[in-house]
């Protein structure tokens, strides 16, 4: 339910959160309680989750993190081999058209991450195992309808989300004195991805609940 996803970050139980995503490594307990809101979204489970059981909270957030890394790797290996192609001082035309392929296969790799790496994420939340994450099941799962709608809805949202977070970031900017613009773009940074993050995790277990159900 997109209203019950939009409304959901804003209670007391996410404040800790806006706090707990703006330190590093301490940031994995705040994706972690991202990942049990998608979770609990996939039962239907609007309501935001206690804050307790640290450890499980912890494991969510690094497993989670370990999975995009894992998909992200390809575009990121691929990546830098362009880099250093274009670092080259020898670029001739097919040394450049070469290059465009590449820029092709990555860009590829990057909508394949972005598409499958959430996916993977719910899955091993669903199953409770990090092999999970890559079984043949939630390849089954991804492609199905019930989540390709709610990932595109997340999409939408992430993309109004994210052009906020420029916008914001472009006025601090343009107001001058580095110690204050320090301190919006923490703010901006905090409320604009961390309570949406709240949602975005929403709509996508709620899709993956669905899915589950279409592939039983």
């Amino acid at each position: 339910m997109l209203y019950e996803a939009l409304k959901r970050p804003f209670g007391r139980q996410a404040l800790l959160g806006l706090v707990l995503t703006a330190v590093p490594i301490v940031s994995l307990l705040a994706t972690g309680y991202k990942v049990l809101c998608a979770a609990t979204a996939m039962r239907g489970n609007y309501e935001l989750p206690e804050w307790k059981n640290w450890k499980q909270l912890f494991v969510f957030g690094l497993s989670a993190r370990a999975i995009q890394g894992i998909w992200l790797a390809p575009a990121a290996i691929l990546y830098a081999f362009i880099y250093l192609k274009l670092s080259s001082p020898a670029l001739d035309l097919p040394a450049i058209i070469f290059i465009g392929k590449l820029l092709a296969v990555f860009l590829v790799l990057l909508a394949a991450a972005a598409f499958f790496a959430p996916a993977s994420v719910l899955n091993y939340v669903a199953e409770g195992k990090f092999k999970s994450a890559f079984s043949w099941v939630a390849l089954r799962r991804a492609i199905s309808k019930e989540y390709l709608i709610g990932w595109l809805l997340a999409g939408v949202y992430f993309a109004l989300t994210f052009a906020l977070f420029v916008g914001a970031l472009l006025a601090a900017a343009g107001l001058g004195q580095s110690s204050f613009i320090t301190i919006m773009v923490f703010l901006i940074y905090a409320v604009l991805f961390w309570f949406p993050g709240i949602t975005l995790w929403t709509l996508l277990g709620e899709a993956w609940g669905r899915a589950i159900q279409a592939k039983q």
